[in-house]
């Protein structure tokens, strides 16, 4: 992985909000696609499938694990 993306990752982690805007924008395009794709149909960034997505992203931020065999 992205050594950049790692710290940004662990920064969020640690309540630097500007990091996890940060990691959010570069994935926007990644969430709504999942979205869309689990629902089967075409998602908005108003729908509520999109918040959903949202938080449940913001959970893959908060348990990414560094030393983890997984990556982001």
């Amino acid at each position: 992985m992205n050594k950049s993306l790692e710290d940004t990752i662990i920064k969020a982690q640690t309540g630097d909000k500007e990091s996890r805007q940060w990691i959010i924008q570069q994935y926007r395009p990644f969430i709504i696609r999942v979205a869309s794709h689990i629902c089967k149909q075409h998602i908005e960034w108003s729908d509520d499938e999109a918040s959903i997505s949202l938080i449940a992203f913001n959970e893959a931020i908060d348990r990414f694990r560094e030393n983890s065999e997984k990556t982001f």
